[in-house]
């Protein structure tokens, strides 16, 4: 069952424009369950009421918001009465139901405001259970449903202030709902979480996408044809798998090329969709295809590793490799939707959660230090794919992710922390030819930067012996010989923190505070190197 975001509330409540409101921001389909009553007899509900009487409307309301509830829609906005009605209301379970409740009088006031404005238009209409003195017919419905509604409501949003704010309390309360996470920017967008998610992709899926490009990595094929054949139970919608290489050979412009090619010969248009399917790599060049093609068209991630699942599908980086370096030609083109399904992390061996740990402990470090007191707690039980704890850690570090992302998501500022023991990783991956994993070398880079940040007194002098112990204790590396750092100091000078020619790291004045600050003294960086393992 897909979650559903339920709006009740008594009559001029204002569940339908806030309905459309939050369809508007959060770029998700809606219904509203009177207006489908309407459509399906061609008559005003006023008029059905009255031909079939209450019980006969609420067994009809019933059917309609069954398959409101089990349909496409993210938002359903319901009928006053609906949930007085024992069958309707038992549908909602499972469902998130916001009750915009406001005093009888309040709404009396505004639904006289709307009589007259409709009577001047000639369009008034009286709702059938308002007949009559409307005002005292208001505080019945309201005294007699109020407990109905409470009861049934997980939050109670303020329906006596402006629709706009009501829709923003709402994603606010979505914000912080267990089973996801919201982007914020101009585009806001879900993160969503669970097991065999294959109708919360479907339902991330814009209505409009008629043709949908799955760009799959090797491992995960089997998954990408499974979701295909579930995307085209729609009427009139294409899906097609592409199986790209694995990992960073994922990243080079002849596959980005194969991609587009295969976006043409597919006939694919600005209000179709490409899902990525697999890890990292697959992620940045997917979302890299879908910012290009035809000028940007929709991208919809779906993460099958740790590393991505916390890091790289998250945010809208997306890119390639080039010659110089890492991820250096790319764009910022944030997802319609982010899926994590745990249950793809039984695809990945115990060496690739591993690395995926890094970037999530990167998060305890610059943010959020529960996260490092979960490690320091589980240790190598963290690496479990069935583990409560693991879930718990991906989630905290996507948290995290969102948080920076939202509030800075070009990257000017804020968004570098996320950077933290990238500059010495992205390094040390292009001299290894790419062969190195991202996750190893960005705890390598971690340490390095802790030592960096102690030689040059910024944070506690404590503070690398903290990092190594927090690393370690999920069994990742601290120490790095396998180049010299003559060889990996000027590939450090291809970092996007570079200004002026000068090296810029993110260190840490205590745990949960980044600072980015400017290095040229070569003396500590090369002890910082020394303390790293990594011969002059």
């Amino acid at each position: 069952m897909t979650r559903k975001i339920v709006l009740i509330g008594l009559p001029t409540s204002g569940k339908s424009k806030t309905a459309g409101l939050l369809a508007q921001a959060l770029h998700a389909d809606w219904v509203d369950t009177d207006l489908v009553i309407e459509q399906r007899f061609g008559k005003k509900i006023p008029w059905i009421f009255r031909e079939i009487g209450e019980d006969g409307f609420r067994c009809l309301e019933y059917q309609v918001v069954k398959d409101a509830l089990s349909g496409p829609a993210r938002i359903v906005s319901l009928g006053g009465g609906a949930p007085t009605f024992p069958a309707t209301r038992n549908l909602l379970a499972g469902h998130t139901v916001y009750y915009l409740k406001a005093s009888p009088d309040f709404l009396s006031d505004r639904q006289e405001q709307r009589s007259q404005k409709s009577a001047k238009k000639k369009t008034a209409q009286v709702r059938p259970l308002l007949a009559g003195d409307a005002r005292q017919r208001m505080r019945e419905l309201y005294d007699g449903r109020k407990d109905i509604y409470e009861k049934i409501a997980s939050v109670v949003i303020d329906a006596e202030k402006k629709r706009q704010e009501m829709a923003a309390d709402i994603i606010a309360a979505e914000s912080s709902a267990g089973d996801t996470v919201w982007v914020q920017g101009a585009k806001p967008y879900r993160v969503v979480f669970g097991e065999d998610l294959a109708g919360e992709v479907a339902d991330l899926v814009p209505a409009r996408a008629r043709k949908i490009l799955i760009l799959a990595a090797p491992p995960v094929v089997s998954l990408a044809e499974e979701l295909a054949q579930n995307l085209t139970s729609v009427e009139s919608r294409e899906a097609k798998v592409m199986v790209l290489p694995d990992g960073e050979a994922a990243k080079q412009l002849p596959v980005l090329s194969s991609v587009w090619d295969a976006a043409a010969a597919f006939e694919m248009e600005r209000g179709d969709l490409i899902i990525p399917l697999g890890g990292g790599a697959t992620t940045d060049l997917g979302g890299f295809a879908a910012a290009t093609w035809l000028r940007g068209i929709d991208v919809l991630q779906v993460p099958t590793t740790l590393l991505a699942m916390v890091d790289a599908a998250i945010g809208g980086k997306t890119g390639i490799d080039w010659t110089t370096g890492k991820n250096l030609v790319g764009a910022f083109h944030p997802p319609v939707g982010v899926a994590v399904d745990f249950t793809t992390l039984q695809t990945l061996p115990r060496e690739n959660v591993i690395e995926g740990l890094a970037e999530a402990l990167k998060c305890g470090f610059i943010r959020d230090p529960e996260i490092l007191e979960i490690a320091r707690e589980a240790g190598s039980d963290l690496t479990a794919v069935d583990s409560p704890r693991l879930r718990e850690v991906i989630f905290r570090a996507v948290q995290v992710k969102a948080a920076v992302v939202s509030e800075d998501l070009y990257e000017s500022g804020l968004r570098e922390y996320l950077n933290y023991g990238h500059t010495l990783a992205h390094a040390i991956e292009k001299a290894e030819d790419f062969r190195f994993p991202h996750g190893l070398a960005v705890a390598i880079g971690i340490v390095f930067a802790a030592h960096l940040g102690a030689l040059l007194g910024i944070g506690p002098r404590d503070l690398p012996r903290t990092v190594v112990e927090r690393l370690e204790a999920v069994g990742l590396p601290t120490t790095y010989s396998g180049k010299t750092f003559t060889e990996l100091k000027p590939l450090m000078y291809a970092d996007k923190k570079v200004r002026g020619g000068e090296l810029r790291f993110v260190l840490l004045e205590e745990i949960g505070r980044p600072t980015v600050v400017p290095v040229s003294a070569t003396d500590a960086l090369q002890e910082a190197a020394r303390l790293t393992g990594i011969e002059p």
